[in-house]
């Protein structure tokens, strides 16, 4: 592992420190145990194997347990040995228990607070980052990797626990049978560097292919659903599905390589086990047949030590290349929850309502990697009227729209309301007092009235409804199965284009804007859906400053002003009759709509 790893997993592991502290002392503790109860069995053997033998093999820890065992109130020394060990075995078996709830906790805490700490952390940023995200991969980040990231912080105390464990019985062994134990040093280093080799060489770079396909495999599932209803209009589905297949084919081959690799130390050490304890019985046997016998209790001894001590030391190794495998996703979170944070400016100045005007001030605006949109553009909207902008697409409409929210920001220039520029003002409190409907709408699975409200508390059912009607909505609504507690499907699907428009418009009204935006509010319907939208729109525009962005003529023609925008610039603005009169580019786009 290099310092960047030791960085990660402290960064993971700091917020929680005393906990892991905790799993630390209890692991010690636990270990100590293990190795006791390892030897706690010299007793019970020398009883069993060796009856009326003083054990003079054993001296130092073995001798005290020996003694120790003798000191419970039985009269039967296998008795006592017998509850001895109980006792030892209980012991550990408690500290285990609580180190494993520890361990549990620790994991879970880590998955919760980094899938929320991802959340918050995306929500912070702005706009402009998810144009250049995709959605699949921050799904991914949130979900999967979050989730494998916690496995992680559970296999680190893991692997520190049995390192303590092989630490604990390798100590029982040299006090026992020192030569023995230094063969055992030997192997635990050759499985030790073998695990190393292996975690670095591959389990690493197997993680990161993992990372990399699991994560393209969500983003196609994510783009799939999402577009289920082009992809099934356009008959697209066997191109999806092939793509994602062989996403999941890259997955599984990665899968069942590193399955492979990390059960290859431990077959390694099973057989390297094997090998050794008959060894030493082989050496017993030929070079010491005279104190076979009396040696018997070491061997015990040994024995259940060596049953212990070869589990330890596989799941040492299986959990080092766990932990390595894991690491593309701890550096892909650490990544995700370090990088700089692009400041969202807001001022202090809260927005209460406009006076006179919004004004767009010598704006410039370009998207990252493309030529400019906006170079000096200069537009006003007056304070009660409706303004319609229309324009071919690729214009900067809807650009429009996001700078006046706040979504964007300008590369140059400024954004007035009533002379004061928006970047002095709460942001909070400007989009409070905006109403928006969008061009792409978003309907959630969820109730209409929940769509409605949106995530927004405290509005009545009275003020729903009121919503509804402004909207045109609460006829189709009142018709639902459950009314306004009836579930609209993913995306909305259960609904027609025109109900999910005024569903958009019901919540875009709700809290009574002071300004109203939309977004090609009519682009998409039927002769009768946009008569029913156009009757909310013209009730809605009523003392409200409204900009309308629009490709249908029809939809502006009562605006009190229309802009023309082309290629970021206005070329012209007046009412319908007088662009109409005038016969330039509005002429041309109203006489185009209108030819058969």
């Amino acid at each position: 592992m290099n310092a960047s790893t030791y960085q990660v997993i402290w960064f993971i592991i700091r917020p929680y420190r005393w906990l892991f502290a905790g799993i630390l002392l209890t692991s010690l503790f636990a270990s100590v145990l293990e190795g006791l109860n390892v030897a706690a069995f010299f007793p019970m053997f020398q009883v069993l194997l060796t009856p009326g033998n003083s054990g003079a093999v054993a001296g130092g820890l073995l001798r005290f347990l020996k003694y120790a065992a003798a000191l419970l109130p039985f009269s039967d020394p296998l008795l006592s040995a017998l509850a001895f060990l109980v006792v030892v075995t209980l012991l550990r078996v408690t500290l285990q228990l609580l180190q494993t709830s520890l361990i549990a906790t620790a994991s879970g805490t880590v998955q919760h607070d980094l899938k929320n700490r991802l959340m918050r952390r995306y929500s912070d940023f702005p706009y402009a980052f998810f144009l250049e995200h995709k959605q699949g991969q921050l799904i991914y980040n949130i979900t999967t990797a979050a989730s494998r990231v916690g496995v992680l912080s559970q296999e680190i105390p893991h692997l520190l626990a049995e390192t303590f464990k092989a630490m604990a019985i390798g100590l029982i062994f040299f006090v026992t049978m020192p030569q023995v134990a230094a063969l055992l040093v030997l192997l635990g280093v050759g499985h030790f560097w073998l695990t190393r080799f292996l975690s670095g060489k591959v389990s690493y770079y197997i993680g990161k292919g993992r990372v990399v396909s699991f994560s393209n495999q969500t983003s196609l599932a994510n783009e799939f659903f999402t577009g289920i209803r082009q992809i099934r209009s356009f008959g697209t589905e066997s191109t999806w599905l092939k793509r994602f297949s062989e996403q999941s084919r890259i997955f599984r081959e990665l899968y069942i390589r590193d399955a492979v690799w990390v059960a290859l130390p431990r077959m390694f050490l099973e057989m390297a086990g094997i090998c050794f304890l008959l060894g030493c019985l082989f050496y017993v046997r030929i070079f010491h047949s005279d104190q076979l016998i009396s040696t018997l209790p070491l061997l015990g001894v040994f024995a259940i030590g060596l049953l212990r001590f070869l589990p330890t030391l596989t799941q040492m190794g299986q959990s080092r290349m766990q932990i390595v495998g894991m690491m593309g996703d701890a550096e892909l979170l650490y990544e995700n929850l370090t990088a700089p944070m692009p400041e969202i400016p807001s001022g202090d100045r809260i927005f209460r309502r406009l006076e006179r005007e919004l004004c767009l001030d010598q704006l410039h605006f370009a998207y990252p990697d493309r030529p400019p949109l906006f170079r000096g553009l200069q537009l006003r909207f007056e304070r009660g009227k409706t303004t319609a902008i229309v324009g071919s697409s690729g214009s900067g409409k809807s650009t429009m729209a996001y700078l006046l929210l706040g979504l964007l920001e300008p590369t140059r220039g400024r954004i007035l309301i009533d002379g004061v520029d928006l970047r002095e003002i709460e942001t909070k409190s400007w989009k409070s007092r905006i109403g928006f409907v969008p061009q792409d709408l978003f309907v959630a699975h969820a109730s209409v009235f929940e769509n409605i409200t949106f995530g927004r508390e405290g509005f009545t059912e009275a003020q729903v409804r009121r919503a509804a009607e402004v909207a045109n909505a609460a006829a189709f609504i009142e018709a639902l199965p459950q009314k306004f507690e009836t579930v609209v499907g993913e995306r909305g699907m259960k609904l027609s284009g025109g109900q999910q428009q005024r569903i958009a418009i019901a919540r875009a009204v709700l809290n009574e804007p002071e300004i109203l935006i939309f977004d090609e509010a009519t682009s998409f319907l039927d002769t009768e859906s946009e008569r029913l939208v156009q009757e909310a729109l013209e009730r809605i525009s009523k003392d409200r400053t409204v900009i309308l962005i629009a490709h249908r003529l029809s939809t502006v023609a009562r605006a009190d002003r229309i802009v023309v925008l082309e290629s970021g610039r206005v070329i012209e603005e007046g009412n319908h009759s007088e662009l109409i009169r005038g016969e330039g580019r509005y002429f041309q786009l109203a006489t185009s709509q209108l030819k058969p």
